[in-house]
């Protein structure tokens, strides 16, 4: 079998997780990284230190087009996912599209075809589908060990460190970013799906009337005798570091998982018992700590090794396919058009143009 080229597009602060993974998997695989691309020198040069002998470019258009690659890392801003994929998939490249996968309805549907026409795999990093601590609570809502589920609680903060940064960047621009609501709590409202299925209905709040973007947000999924919640902010205080969390609320049972606390993972029993259960980990390099930045590990390492094999063995994409990730946009993009339809502020996503 030839060897597995992989490229990377965008070497942003999302691709150090990326091509620490990559690091790893190039060690197991008969794989490897033979070029990346990135308007920035410096971040260029920083992707060189890990892959020296990697060819390099300052557009990524230019890479697609240049190179032959097996698949191909889009790790660029919200804004340039579809079309930089679309294009990718159309040279004949399998596709790992960081989260979320596009930022206009009509680029969902560019991206359907774009697989059929293509026949090529991808993926879309919904990676809390990968962190142990939540593979756990999919596992007990399964297997109803502690009975059936009757609430959850889903809650994923962090304090921007420097407001007139953020403002700058195109974090702070909801027309590229999609605000918070498509940037950060899609994560929750994935593995909300993935946990229980598509809502009949949901319901949110958000701050935006404060500003002109939403920073925060709070919504009600409606399921059949399930409570789910999910809050997710990034205007908390500059001091506030990232926290993810979840209460699931089971009948013989609450099952807490914090970020911040160690061990992360606390059960609080009926009969007053209090006790932290061994989570089961993957069996590489998977961490309960919930890092995002350790090098060559964790639950970033699994989705990437994960869609590596699926590429490797010509098998289907089953976990955050691409159809799936899609799915959890536009649930999430109905709250974030929501928000702005409450507060009366005109939706900055224009979908002309497409």
């Amino acid at each position: 079998m030839k060897k597995l080229k992989i490229g990377i597009v965008g070497c942003g602060a999302i691709s150090n997780v990326h091509s620490a993974s990559l690091t790893a998997i190039c060690n197991e695989f008969d794989a490897e990284v033979t070029a990346f691309a990135d308007v920035l020198p410096e971040r260029r040069e920083f992707m060189e230190e890990r892959f020296p002998n990697a060819r390099q470019y300052d557009l990524g258009m230019k890479l697609i087009t240049d190179e032959k690659l097996d698949i191909v890392h889009i790790c660029l801003p919200t804004y340039l996912h579809a079309k930089h994929a679309i294009a990718a998939m159309a040279h004949g490249m399998n596709v790992f599209i960081e989260k979320p996968v596009c930022l206009k309805r009509p680029e969902a549907k560019g991206l359907l075809e774009a697989e059929q026409r293509s026949g090529k795999k991808a993926m879309v990093g919904q990676v809390v589908r990968f962190f142990d601590e939540y593979r756990y609570l999919k596992d007990l809502y399964v297997s109803q060990r502690y009975g059936k589920l009757k609430s959850v609680f889903f809650q994923r903060l962090l304090g921007w460190p420097d407001t007139a940064s953020w403002h700058m960047s195109w974090f702070g621009e909801p027309e590229k970013s999609g605000s918070v609501i498509l940037d950060l709590h899609i994560h929750d409202v994935d593995f909300i799906r993935n946990l229980l299925g598509e809502p009949r209905a949901v319901n949110i709040v958000s701050d935006l009337a404060a500003g002109d973007q939403p920073t925060h947000i709070a919504a009600i999924y409606h399921y059949d005798n399930v409570m789910v919640f999910a809050e997710g902010g990034w205007g908390n205080a500059a001091s506030y570091s990232f926290r993810m969390s979840y209460r699931a609320n089971f009948e013989q049972g609450t099952l807490v998982y914090d970020s911040w606390h160690e061990p992360t993972v606390t059960l609080y029993g009926c009969d007053g018992e209090i006790t932290h259960p061994q989570v089961p980990g993957a069996k590489r390099f998977s961490s309960v700590s919930g890092s995002a930045y350790i090098p060559g590990c964790g639950p970033y390492y699994e989705e990437i090794r994960y869609f590596v094999e699926c590429v490797l063995a010509d098998k289907p994409v089953e976990q955050a396919s691409l159809k799936d990730a899609i799915k959890t946009y536009e649930l999430t993009m109905t709250e974030l058009e929501m928000a702005y339809a409450q507060a009366g502020v005109p939706f900055p996503i224009i979908d002309a143009g497409n």
